[in-house]
């Protein structure tokens, strides 16, 4: 029974995020009509930055946003690192990041194999999420599919 004890800890230590880790890169929306390089590339209407937060709507399906390859960036990554999203929606169950480390191809550098979902509360409440995209390589770009069926209001805090 003892050695079952630490195990779990362990663990649940696992799954937590990593407390003082340094942010590489953020968006805080909070500066109203500057989405900050993000582009609601399909489904998304309105897209509109106000009161500190990125609001829109899911007008049809395979909702999808990016940040433009004008803001690119590049980050080392590490598989102990992870995206932070403060979200409300009022509709879907799941969300998904995908990443890229080039602007090239059909899909501007988004490809299967280099996304990671994650469930949500379609409850109209905020809630922070922490996604690990056990990532490896660089990453320049990054795209979120966000929850919601047609009609879905979602309200974007920051994404880190």
């Amino acid at each position: 029974m003892m050695r079952s004890i630490p195990a779990l800890l362990c663990l649940s230590l696992m799954a937590c995020p990593v407390v003082g880790q340094e942010i590489l890169k953020q968006w805080e929306f909070n500066t109203d009509g500057d989405p900050e390089g993000w582009l609601p590339a399909h489904s998304l209407a309105p897209f509109v930055v106000a009161g500190g937060t990125l609001k829109t709507r899911v007008v049809g399906p395979d909702p999808y946003m990016h940040d433009s390859a004008g803001q690119a960036f590049e980050i080392a990554c590490s598989d102990s690192q992870y995206i932070e999203v403060r979200l409300r929606h009022d509709d879907g169950k799941g969300a998904e990041f995908f990443w890229a480390d080039t602007t090239e191809g059909a899909d501007a550098g988004f490809v299967a194999g280099k996304e990671r979902g994650f469930a949500t509360e379609p409850d109209g409440q905020w809630h922070v999420y922490h996604v690990y995209p056990l990532w490896c390589g660089k990453v320049t770009r990054l795209r979120l599919d966000p929850p919601g069926e047609d009609d879905a209001a979602v309200e974007i805090d920051y994404i880190r």
